[in-house]
C-alpha cells in the first residue's frame, strides 16, 4: 500500500492492529506484528498521535510475548521505538536487556 493511503488509513487501521496483537492466536498475533512493523516504518508520522499507547504496546511485545511470537514481535516492538521520537534512549536499553520472551540477556 501506498504511504499516502496508508496514512490516511492509519486513525481506522491502528485500533484493528493493536486488538489482534492481543488476540489468543499466534497466527493473528503474528500477522499483527508484521502489519505493526509495516505501519511504524512506512508512515511513522500517522502514529505520533498514539506515543504513549505504542510505546506501552512495545514494552509488551517484547517482553512479555510467547517464545513462539517472538521471531514477529520483537522486530515489530523495535520499529515502533526506534520511530516514536527518533530513538528512545531508556525505553531502547530495556528493550536490548531483555529478550522477547522475558528472560535477562547478558
Amino acid at each position: 500500500m501506498q504511504p499516502h493511503l496508508l496514512a490516511s488509513a492509519m486513525p481506522a487501521l491502528l485500533p484493528l492492529v493493536l486488538a489482534a496483537v492481543d488476540d489468543p492466536s499466534y497466527a493473528v498475533q503474528r500477522s499483527a506484528h508484521l502489519a505493526l512493523q509495516h505501519c511504524a516504518t512506512a508512515v511513522p508520522q500517522a502514529l505520533a498521535a498514539q506515543r504513549a499507547l505504542l510505546l506501552d504496546t512495545s514494552r509488551r511485545l517484547a517482553i512479555g510475548c510467547a517464545e513462539s511470537a517472538a521471531e514477529t514481535a520483537f522486530p515489530a516492538a523495535v520499529s515502533v521505538v526506534l520511530v516514536r521520537d527518533g530513538t528512545c534512549a531508556g525505553c531502547w536499553s530495556q528493550l536490548q536487556s531483555t529478550c522477547a520472551w522475558g528472560r535477562r540477556v547478558g
